[in-house]
């Protein structure tokens, strides 16, 4: 099974799409950049939440873990296993 860190790669604004990034942990090769997209009225994501394999959690509202989330969004991909 592949080594391999999910983290935000760019940002989204107002209406527009985020990336993560899937990078391979042994040499930090970029493999893959999956986007979301958010509404005008959605913030933007303040957390990654690490899931079982395969997915990834985006945690939106809260910039504390002691914090409630307003929501959270489960990302799934192949890429991701």
């Amino acid at each position: 099974m592949p080594n391999r860190l999910v983290c935000f790669y760019s940002a989204p604004g107002n209406g527009s799409d985020g990336r993560l990034a899937l990078v391979d942990a042994s040499n930090f090769v970029i493999q893959a950049t999956p986007a979301y997209v958010l509404s005008s009225k959605q913030e933007a994501p303040s957390q990654l939440v690490a899931g079982a394999a395969g997915q990834v959690a985006l945690r939106f509202g809260a910039t504390s873990w002691q914090s409630p989330a307003t929501a959270l969004w489960l990302f799934s991909s192949a890429m991701l296993q």
